[in-house]
C-alpha cells in the first residue's frame, strides 16, 4: 500500500513560522514558533503536523 501511495499522490510540505524580536534598553530576546505539516492528497490518515517553539532568555542590561 505504501508503494502505491508514493506513486499515485501528492505530498504537500508546509513550514510556516513566526519570530518576534525585542531589543530594548532593559530587555532583549526573541520568541519563535514553527509549524511543520505534511499533507497527503491520496490518504489524509497519513497527514502529520509538528510544532516547535523557542525563546531566548531575557537579559537585563
Amino acid at each position: 500500500m505504501a508503494d502505491e501511495l508514493a506513486r499515485s499522490g501528492w505530498i504537500t510540505d508546509l513550514t510556516p513560522g513566526l519570530r518576534i524580536e525585542a531589543a530594548g534598553s532593559r530587555v532583549a530576546g526573541y520568541l519563535e514558533y514553527r509549524l511543520h505539516e505534511l499533507r497527503y492528497s491520496s490518504d489524509s490518515a497519513l497527514d502529520r503536523a509538528r510544532t516547535s517553539s523557542s525563546r531566548a532568555s531575557p537579559s537585563t542590561r
